[in-house]
């Protein structure tokens, strides 16, 4: 899976190696990398709950906007924040796919 995104649509992002470190980012990503990581874990523990296994994108939406997690296959996690809390849908901020 392979993560492309314009950085002109993204307020903020942060990518989170499977250490837990962050290893890139733009806007506050040490508070990104937070709320990613906990959106993930929370994701995890319903899955667990309703025998879904793991989740691999999330969408949160706070009073601060929109929030889209992405676990990649290495466990590496990538936190985007939209600089549009309701991006219209027709001009997506990232494609997430297999890169080909």
């Amino acid at each position: 899976m392979s993560i492309q995104a314009d950085p002109s649509a993204l307020e903020h992002f942060v990518r989170i190696n499977p250490a837990g470190e962050v290893v890139a980012g733009q806007g506050s990503a040490q508070r990104l990398a937070s709320l990613s990581t906990y959106i993930c874990s929370l994701a995890d523990t319903i899955g667990q709950l309703l025998d879904i296994g793991s989740c691999q994108v999330m969408e949160a939406a706070y009073t601060g906007g929109r929030l889209i997690t992405v676990r990649e296959p290495d466990g590496s996690i990538v936190g985007l924040k939209p600089r549009v809390p309701q991006a219209p849908a027709v001009q997506p901020i990232a494609r997430i796919g297999s890169g080909r």
